[in-house]
């Protein structure tokens, strides 16, 4: 959970001149709304080429179609970069990069997320309507299909990982295709371009 917005704003805004942009924490407006515009920045700026700095377990899918939708919009080549963890709607961004990089230590899982009804899809249900269940069914559908699409593993598998809550390594991830490549540490000029405390 990021604790301050105001400063996780200032601190990825000074990145982008560096090429990076950190996604940490859980996907939320909040959050959504400042990697777009550290996106929309980016381009403006002129920027061909920008990593994604991931550490996220997850969180709202409308805020990750907000993110997704900038960068296909901006037409920027990023490079995905799981820092600790990737799970969920962070596993399903990487997926979006042209490039897929984790740092060795570092955890990926795919999950299509939690679903949790409302009153009105209760209610729906409870009056017979099915709209609900058909709406969470085909979700679950474009998750698989483009994760399966872009790492050519199978539905039956990526369905089984979902179920399990299926936690993979740096290393197995890349044997699954999930990334590209392992790395052993933080590239010495994202260490060089993270903000230091003023004495």
């Amino acid at each position: 959970m990021i604790a301050d917005w105001k400063d996780y704003r200032q601190m990825s805004l000074g990145l982008v001149e560096n090429g990076y942009i950190p996604v940490f924490g859980e996907f939320c407006p909040e959050l959504e709304e400042i990697v777009v515009e550290c996106i929309l920045m980016a381009f403006k700026k002129g920027k061909k080429t920008m990593t994604l700095l991931i550490n996220s377990y997850g969180g709202k899918d409308n805020s990750f179609n907000g993110i997704k939708a900038a960068m296909t919009m901006t037409g920027i080549q990023f490079t995905g970069l799981v820092m600790s963890r990737a799970s969920s709607n962070g596993f399903r961004l990487l997926q979006h990069c042209h490039k897929r990089q984790a740092i060795r230590n570092a955890m990926l899982m795919f999950h299509w997320g939690q679903w949790p009804l409302g009153n009105s899809e209760l209610a729906a249900l409870l009056a017979g309507q099915n709209w609900p269940l058909d709406l969470l069914l085909e979700a679950r559908r474009t998750i698989l299909q483009e994760v399966h699409q872009r790492t050519g593993v199978s539905i039956d598998q990526l369905t089984e990982f979902a179920l399990y809550e299926r936690f993979f390594t740096a290393e197995q991830a890349l044997q699954l295709n999930f990334i590209d490549k392992v790395i052993d540490d933080i590239p010495t000029k994202m260490k060089h371009s993270l903000p230091h405390e003023t004495e």
